[in-house]
């Protein structure tokens, strides 16, 4: 497997691509993410992504690990 390397334990793979931690696959999306915002606070700009579009996964979170602990579904709308 290419980029593999002993001793290593690989947890996903992806075109070929080994990865060890979630993180290394999504660095440079998280870097371009970083950039953006910065872009648009120092050139007054409005970001490219809303308070509101990083809402969604936090309730996301919020719901699973509440079906988690209650051991049933949990929609979103018992969350908001």
């Amino acid at each position: 497997m290419e980029g593999y390397r002993e001793g290593i334990t690989v947890l996903s793979t992806v075109h070929g691509v080994a990865y060890k931690v979630m993180w290394d696959r999504y660095t440079g999306a998280f870097v371009a993410e970083i950039q953006a915002f910065a872009d648009a606070v120092v050139n007054n700009k409005e970001a490219p992504v809303t308070g509101e579009d990083g809402l969604y996964p936090v309730l996301m979170a919020a719901a699973a690990t509440k079906s988690l602990h209650e051991d049933r579904p949990v929609k979103i709308s018992e969350i908001e």
